[in-house]
């Protein structure tokens, strides 16, 4: 199943920042078993060192419409807790809260 997100005037927000191979499929994967269209955006050099190295050091930015944040923050949230992870969402979430 393939997740388009139509070219609409819909405002987009960063995501998160998957930081390794393993991260960028298990979010992808997170996103699209809940329907959430999103868009990847690789770091500038990453394209070239995972031609090289086999992998990005630089990592991937996921954006989803600005509509479906909180969910998408919760779904992935909920996963890095409950996998022992740190938490890796949004920057801007945490800055708001204070």
């Amino acid at each position: 199943m393939v997740i388009i997100m139509k070219k609409e005037n819909k405002d987009i927000e960063l995501l998160v920042t998957a930081v390794n191979y393993m991260e960028e499929h298990t979010f992808e994967s997170i996103l699209r078993q809940n329907s959430i269209p999103y868009l990847k955006k690789k770091k500038e050099t990453g394209g070239v060192t995972e031609i090289i190295m086999g992998f990005s050091i630089s990592g991937v930015d996921f954006y989803v419409e600005a509509e479906r944040l909180d969910e998408a923050a919760e779904l992935l949230e909920a996963y890095t807790m409950s996998a022992g992870g740190s938490e890796v969402l949004n920057e801007d979430e945490d800055a708001e809260e204070e």
